[in-house]
């Protein structure tokens, strides 16, 4: 099997790589590496990746996760050479390049007569997950990341439009002299001057100041589901955010304009608590967003 980041995990003489939806570690037999140590919680800790390294964190157990000695609170990076203690069990971070490759496939510590985990039914980190990020600094100690929604590109497609049509305006705006070129040079200098002051250029600078506010907006704008609630945030200065509790959650609508469907992008509204409708324009795949927070609100409301 391919391993997904420049370490993979040692334990007990087996080493394991991290697949692209994490490496869940616990006595649960759903666990991708299950531990036999009574100290051990059921679904303890969760190792993954990102683009910026590999994470650890530990999924609220009752004994906690220590790394060289440390006992965690909040998601951290580890790194060849690192030593990880679950329980009475130590992990070593080794370099992927010290794992044999016939020895990379998700085995157990110990034999099991059940079926091995799903990978697409854990709900572990995005690999996207962003330790510097609003919603992951506001992320409570027991509290992990089900989905982080992304914003669609077509959001640029007004502004650049903008922008080309000004462009646009300017190569014709000289015409717009020669078709009255018979009342005058004075007139004909005037009309183009006019065209080029009153129509082009504003919908040049429209267009630019539009792909500027597009530009903050894809930057700030975040959205994401955790176990627990809906937490949304746009703007850096002037900042707008949502912190809701998914049993508090009431309605979530979908809007998409003709071009959001065909894209596939739209305007996701959350209401509830008290609260007047939150909206959170342009979202990648708004529905399948939709369906996977409707999902874990269910989960929430049978556990």
């Amino acid at each position: 099997m391919q391993t997904y980041s420049g370490v993979v995990i040692e334990c007990q003489g087996r080493r394991y790589p991290i697949p692209p939806g994490g490496l869940a570690i616990g006595r649960s037999p759903n666990s991708n590496l299950v531990l036999a140590d009574h100290e051990v919680s059921r679904h303890h800790a969760t190792i993954w990746v990102t683009q910026a390294g590999t994470y650890i964190r530990d999924e609220g157990s009752s004994n906690g996760t220590k790394v060289n000695g440390m006992r965690i609170t909040a998601p951290v990076p580890i790194h060849a050479g690192d030593q990880i203690q679950i329980g009475q069990t130590i992990l070593a971070v080794l370099p992927a390049g010290a794992a044999d490759t016939r020895e990379m496939s998700l085995t157990r510590v110990r034999p099991l007569t059940s079926v091995p985990a799903r990978l697409d039914s854990l709900q572990p980190y995005p690999v996207d997950y962003n330790p510097d990020a609003y919603v992951e600094q506001n992320l409570g100690s027991n509290e992990r990341l089900v989905l982080k929604a992304k914003l669609h590109w077509g959001m640029f497609v007004g502004p650049i439009v903008n922008i080309f049509l000004g462009i646009v305006l300017i190569a014709l705006s000289p015409i717009g002299g020669q078709m009255v070129g018979d009342a005058g040079p004075g007139i004909a200098a005037n009309v183009s001057l006019f065209c080029l002051a009153c129509i082009a250029l504003p919908v040049l600078l429209f267009g630019l100041l539009s792909l500027v506010g597009t530009a903050i907006a894809y930057v700030t704008t975040e959205f994401a589901v955790t176990n627990q609630r809906i937490i949304g945030k746009v703007g850096i200065v002037s900042r707008h955010s949502l912190e809701l509790l998914l049993n508090k959650v009431e309605t979530i609508e979908v809007a998409q304009p003709f071009w959001g469907r065909l894209l596939n992008y739209g305007t996701i509204v959350v209401a509830g608590g008290g609260m007047f409708p939150t909206k959170f324009p342009n979202i990648a795949n708004p529905l399948e967003v939709r369906r996977k927070i409707n999902s874990q609100i269910t989960r929430l409301n049978k556990g």
